[in-house]
C-alpha cells in the first residue's frame, strides 16, 4: 500500500466517524465538525513544471555576493540538498513525473566549472546550460539568507531564491519555467524576533532543508497539510 492510499483510509476513517458524530450531535454541531474534517483532509498540489521524467538533469546554485561572503558553503550545501532531495524523492516514492531521471553531474564539479568561469555571471543563463552535457538545468539564485532575520542575539533563518528551468537540446536552451522567491522560515513557526537556543550551524541546516523540500515539491503531484 503506497503512503497516499494509507493516508486516504485513514482520512475515509475520519470522516466516518465524524459523520455519525453529525447524526449523534444534531444540526446545530454540523458547522464546526465539518470544518473540523475539511482541516484535516490534506490540499492535493500539482506539479509546477512536469518535463523532467527521462531526463539527465543538472542543479545549479548562483549565490549574491554579499551572501557567498558570509556563507561561503552555502552554495554547495543548497545544491547538494535539492539535488539529493530530487534523488530520494525520485527512488523513495517514485512519482510517475520523475521516471527515468537521471543527476550524472556531481553538484561540487559543476560549482567547480562556476568558479573556473566567473565570466558566466555576465551571460544569460540559456548561454550557461548550453555548455553542459545534460537536457535539464535547474538554475537557483539565492537572493536572502540569514540566520538571526529578528534580533541579532537570537535565531531565525530565513531563506529565498529564484527558481529557473531550463531546457536543452542540440546545443541550444530555453527557460521553460520561472517562479521567483521561493521562500522558507526556520524554525517554521519561530516568533519575529527569533528564538534564544539554537547554532549559526543548526539554522542553516534547517533552512537548507526546508528550502530543498519546498524546490523539490515544484517537480512531482504531492499532499500537503493545511493549515
Amino acid at each position: 500500500m503506497s503512503k497516499s492510499s494509507g493516508k486516504y483510509i485513514g482520512f475515509r476513517s475520519a470522516f466516518c466517524i465524524l459523520t455519525s458524530a453529525f447524526i449523534l450531535s444534531g444540526c446545530d454541531q454540523v458547522g464546526p465538525i465539518a470544518g473540523l474534517v475539511a482541516r484535516n483532509i490534506p490540499r492535493h498540489i500539482d506539479a509546477a513544471y512536469k518535463g523532467l521524467g527521462h531526463q539527465t538533469v543538472i542543479v545549479m546554485v548562483w549565490l549574491d555576493p554579499g551572501i557567498k561572503a558570509d556563507y561561503p558553503d552555502l552554495q554547495m550545501d543548497v545544491a547538494a540538498s535539492v539535488q539529493n532531495k530530487l534523488i530520494e524523492v525520485t527512488t523513495t516514492e517514485k512519482p510517475d513525473l520523475l521516471k527515468g531521471t537521471t543527476f550524472p553531474v556531481a553538484t561540487s564539479t559543476v560549482i567547480r566549472n562556476q568558479e573556473n568561469h566567473p565570466e558566466w555571471s555576465n551571460e544569460s543563463i540559456t548561454d550557461t546550460a548550453a555548455r553542459f552535457d545534460g537536457t535539464r538545468l535547474i538554475y537557483l539564485e539565492i537572493k536572502d539568507f540569514t540566520t538571526h532575520a529578528g534580533s541579532l542575539d537570537l535565531y531565525r533563518g530565513v531563506l529565498k531564491g529564484d527558481l529557473k528551468v531550463v531546457e536543452m537540446k542540440d546545443g541550444s536552451a530555453k527557460i521553460a519555467y520561472t517562479e521567483n522567491d521561493i521562500s522558507v522560515l526556520y524554525p517554521k513557526d519561530s516568533p519575529n524576533d527569533g528564538l534564544p537556543i539554537g547554532t549559526d550551524s543548526t539554522i542553516t541546516q534547517g533552512a537548507v532543508e526546508a528550502f530543498s523540500v519546498e524546490v523539490a515539491k515544484r517537480f512531482y503531484p504531492h499532499d500537503e497539510d493545511r493549515d
